[in-house]
């Protein structure tokens, strides 16, 4: 092979992989998501360097023609790679309205379907805020090659659903193809007229005074015992994956399944039936919702199934089925729980876990910074404090926490002259109508916003809208108002480290504060002892 050619095939072989390698290992990229996507950033540097080499082999007379072979190999594979990388420009050209649309005035949304475009958007959370500012409500995007539109305002989310919401279907993660029938959000519409019925039903029904009670106290244990860690190391806090996540684990154990902490020799005991389960799910949340489950991964699963049917019987036979969303799904068929709810079940509980542990974290860092909103609840009435804990809640899940919902368009239609084309993505930016000076006064300033129509669903929406909203909204605030409850009453919590912020490398995953943060609890003093002093 000539020195040309060589040349040639490096060239090719490198094109995709040094694109790769410049969007990921940008700096705001790798300080904002860092791990897998870093690596494969490296990946493509060592990629290219290794063509660089092989280019550069003189040949002798007893040379073989291996690394002209594995160059050519390279270069293949590198052309394939910048295929899949101009999937979303190749469907834009090839887009074609359907014969009934052909004399509709259509354009597609403006905006760039850059890979390297996309890729920048993990790294900069105002990213769809300017794009929108540059390119209008409606703009498209690539992420990852998928080509997406995204749209501001929850106004239009609701007129495009209610216009063509037959021709948007769910988005599903690969996961919800190792779950029988799918995860419910990602179920066909047959399927979820059976099971999303049942499941919110189980769902939104009221928690007795008793279980918040033991809310409460695995609430009260656990940021106990972060206050004594803290007094055994003054200078080091608390990490989010050491404080929040175990208890929030354990409190989700307990408001879905009634999985009850018992003595602490029972918290001890790995055959004690929370233990085991707990154990056991912290094995298995490991694994990633981006891709589907292997073999080892199902098995996992199946244990779990097995253990939640064992304790929906515990539930039945103690008669205490209808305190938790586990037990009361008999009630409400007597079919259930059969395989398909008890798998939702381990991966809504899943799921919950890492987004209400992502939440606390935010509910922390707020109660941290505003000391002069946490000193308004404290001195409030007690009728008052609530409805001022729900509105610091409401108000952390507007300004931190809610980011998007994503559906994917399975006919193409068209919406105010702009077309959705069939296999694109749509997100629907929600964090970011959450800022809209229209909706929401001064919208970039945390503050407890107490006009009675403030949160309302034309304006708030962080738990989804329709029939696939998030069925665990009434829970999650059961959860976070019985943690703010008591922060207020017994702790102070300082935050350090918070910026920069970080994310998963993934366009659905939520911003959230820096791994390397660190939160400091201390007990108050008993309200009334300080007034004797």
């Amino acid at each position: 092979m000539s020195n040309g050619w060589r040349f040639a095939l490096a060239l090719l072989a490198c094109a995709a992989p040094a694109r790769l390698a410049m969007a990921t290992l940008g700096g705001a990229v790798r300080r904002a998501v860092g791990g897998r996507l870093t690596q494969l950033g490296v990946a493509a540097v060592v990629w290219c360097g290794g063509a660089v080499v092989l280019a550069a082999i003189q040949r002798g007379p007893l040379s073989t023609s291996l690394p002209d072979a594995l160059l050519l190999i390279m270069a293949i594979l590198s052309s394939l790679l910048l295929l899949h990388l101009a999937r979303a420009p190749l469907a834009a050209w090839r887009l074609d309205l359907p014969r009934d649309m052909q004399g509709a005035i259509a354009r597609l949304a403006p905006g760039s379907l850059s890979f390297a475009d996309g890729i920048a958007a993990l790294g900069d959370r105002a990213f769809y805020l300017k794009a929108f500012a540059r390119w209008g409500p409606v703009f498209s995007m690539s992420q990852f090659g998928s080509p997406t539109m995204c749209v501001l305002g929850l106004d239009r989310r609701q007129a495009i659903m209610r216009a063509h919401g037959p021709s948007l279907g769910p988005a599903p993660l690969p996961f919800s193809r190792s779950v029988l029938r799918g995860f419910l959000r990602y179920m066909d519409d047959a399927t979820h007229n059976h099971y999303g019925p049942l499941v919110r039903r189980a769902m939104i029904a009221e928690t007795p005074v008793h279980v918040q009670r033991q809310l409460q106290d695995v609430l009260q244990r656990h940021l106990h015992a972060a206050v004594h860690a803290a007094a055994q190391q003054p200078r080091q806090g608390a990490a989010a994956a050491t404080l929040i996540e175990p208890m929030v684990r354990e409190a989700l154990d307990l408001l879905l399944f009634g999985f009850e902490a018992g003595t602490v020799a029972d918290r001890e005991s790995d055959e004690h039936p929370a233990e085991r389960f707990r154990r056991d799910a912290h094995a298995f949340y490991h694994i990633r919702t981006s891709k589907r489950l292997g073999v080892v991964e199902e098995q996992m699963l199946a244990q779990l199934v097995s253990q939640l049917d064992a304790q929906e019987q515990r539930l039945s036979a103690a008669g205490r089925e209808q305190d938790f969303p586990l037990g009361r799904l008999r009630g409400l068929d007597d079919a259930q729980p059969d395989d398909t709810s008890l798998q939702n079940f381990v991966f809504m509980h899943r799921i919950a876990t890492n987004n209400v542990s992502g939440l606390v974290s935010w509910l922390l860092v707020h109660w941290a910074q505003h000391p002069d909103i946490v000193a308004r609840i404290r001195s409030a009435s007690t009728g008052e404090q609530h409805l001022l804990l729900q509105r610091f809640l409401s108000e952390t899940l507007r300004v931190s926490q809610s980011e998007y919902t994503y559906r994917a368009v399975a006919h193409t239609f068209v919406h105010d002259g702009i077309v959705y084309p069939k296999g694109w993505l749509v997100r629907f930016c929600v964090w970011e109508s959450h800022r809209d000076p229209a909706a929401f006064d001064d919208p970039t300033s945390f503050r407890l916003r107490l006009d009675t129509d403030v949160y309302a669903k034309s304006r708030f929406a962080p738990f989804g809208t329709g029939r696939h909203a998030c069925n665990g909204a009434d829970l999650n605030e059961l959860l976070c108002v019985t943690l703010l409850f008591a922060l207020s009453q017994h702790f102070d919590v300082s935050a350090e480290q918070v910026e920069p912020l970080q994310r998963a490398g993934r366009h659905w995953g939520h911003w959230q504060p820096n791994t390397r943060a660190r939160f400091r609890l201390q007990a108050r003093l008993d309200v009334n002892a300080r007034a004797a002093s």
